[in-house]
């Protein structure tokens, strides 16, 4: 009987192992990498999510979705721009953290244990700078973000916006928890983000 409770717990725990070296289980806000965006909502919700971006090149299309995405407040999600099957590239959640930077910290770096834990061999890499879309530098960016064994990203942002272009662009401090395919994540890097 203590044999097959064994190899049961052994059993159990590999498949966990495993699991954690593949994206595919890991989602946000109930949303997985390379799933369709049609899992989850219909093709009329989808296009009245459709946003514009800022990008120079146009590869990908943006979609917000705004409500309960426990524990997110909205989701911001990238699909290659001529996919009908709005096949998921990107997905990040957001969640305010308005005038409290220090708590948003603190919250990323709990984040940050998480990942570390279910992908023990991504490459973790820290930066903070100031936005480059607010020219009086008064806003700030702290990104964590691990890469996987197989390129994916996963990873977090605390944001906090300046006085002036929080009331110019009515942005919120937000924490972003983020996980994007390989070649989105590349993508990202030649548009300078």
């Amino acid at each position: 009987m203590k044999k097959i409770l064994l190899l049961l717990f052994l059993s159990f725990f590999i498949n966990l192992h495993v699991q954690a070296d593949d994206t595919k289980d890991f989602q946000i806000g109930g949303i997985s990498l390379n799933d369709s965006l049609l899992n989850t909502f219909s093709e009329k919700e989808i296009k009245k999510a459709k946003r514009k971006t800022s990008f120079k090149s146009k590869k990908y299309s943006m979609y917000a979705f705004f409500g309960d995405y426990n524990p997110y407040d909205h989701l911001v999600i990238y699909t290659e721009r001529k996919d009908k099957s709005y096949i998921i590239k990107s997905v990040a959640g957001f969640m305010k953290f308005e005038k409290n930077w220090e708590g948003c910290l603190k919250e990323q770096d709990s984040i940050s244990d998480e990942v570390q834990n279910l992908f023990s061999n991504a490459k973790k890499t820290v930066k903070e700078f100031a936005q480059p879309f607010d020219k009086t530098g008064n806003s700030i960016e702290r990104d964590v973000i691990f890469a996987l064994e197989y390129g994916e990203e996963i990873g977090s942002a605390c944001q906090k916006w300046g006085k002036k272009y929080k009331a110019q662009r009515k942005k919120k401090d937000t924490i972003q928890v983020f996980m994007d395919t390989k070649e989105y994540a590349a993508w990202l890097r030649s548009q300078g983000h």
